[in-house]
């Protein structure tokens, strides 16, 4: 099985005085803001990409909700656009491995009806393998927002508004939620497995779920866990990798990603930190 976890893991976790280079004011408007749709494609690792708006140009662009940084963009994105140099960056990596980079600042960037301004941009290393005209949304431009995550509809919608959920067909009372965490890692669930409670990090980015090796006592390079209890309803078996984490990662216990999420609607309340999930 080709697994995809996160190749871009160095844009996830910003360690020490970074964090206030991060939290740029990121002004948002639109023409209509209280339900906007994202058309979804899915890339060769089964995570979602949507089209961006730089400078008039079409760029398509990862959503990454596992991400720390605004917006990752490629060398030859970067050569293309207005923007202003802003300072280095460093992050480790799932592995541990620490990364510097280039950030910059770019004035406006559209996704849709949504318009964010003054937006933090890294520069995205050759390592992290991504095509020349490509790059990554992060969980700055993401967290301010609700947003409904229907994957098998190839769909985001963007609202905060339940009638508007309601009348395409989105019922969140027959859903059901949980609450979530957030910090520096990003979205983090509990979860009944196997093994008891499970702490996940929810993202976008990685096409398969994990879990830490030493969490399991098991080597194996899959393990099966004949139970998946989400908010007291049982989603079944589910297969996990198994991968070593950075001894850092003390929050979580493994990733939740895109071979479940592409499976099931997922409803994101960011105000009130709850998530609902469907297509059960």
């Amino acid at each position: 099985m080709k697994v995809k976890i996160d190749r871009k893991a160095g844009l996830g976790i910003i360690l020490g005085c970074v964090l206030a280079i991060l939290t740029a004011v990121i002004w948002v408007a639109g023409a209509s803001t209280n339900c906007v749709r994202w058309p979804i494609t899915f890339g060769p690792y089964n995570t979602p990409y949507t089209e961006v708006n730089i400078d008039g140009e079409i760029y398509p662009l990862e959503i990454n909700l596992g991400t720390k940084f605004a917006l990752a963009l490629n060398r030859k994105i970067l050569t293309q656009i207005s923007k202003k140099p802003s300072s280095m960056i460093t992050s480790r990596d799932f592995a541990g491995q620490q990364n510097e980079f280039q950030s910059y600042y770019v004035s406006k960037v559209k996704i849709g009806d949504l318009t964010y301004k003054n937006v933090l941009v890294r520069e995205i290393s050759e390592a992290d393998q991504f095509p020349d005209d490509s790059g990554v949304i992060g969980r700055p431009l993401l967290e301010a927002e609700n947003l409904m995550l229907d994957f098998p509809n190839s769909t985001i919608l963007v609202t905060k508004d339940n009638a508007h959920l309601q009348a395409r067909g989105y019922f969140l009372e027959d859903m059901v939620n949980v609450p979530f965490t957030t910090g520096r890692l990003g979205i983090i669930l509990q979860v009944e497995t196997d093994w008891g409670t499970t702490k996940l990090l929810l993202t976008t980015g990685a096409s398969h779920s994990h879990l830490k090796a030493f969490f399991t006592g098991n080597s194996k390079q899959e393990l099966q866990s004949a139970r998946f209890v989400i908010g007291g309803k049982d989603f079944g078996s589910m297969i996990f990798a198994t991968r070593n984490f950075s001894n850092e990662l003390l929050e979580i216990d493994g990733i939740l990603g895109m071979d479940f999420l592409k499976a099931h609607t997922v409803y994101i309340d960011n105000d009130n930190k709850v998530a609902y999930f469907g297509g059960f």
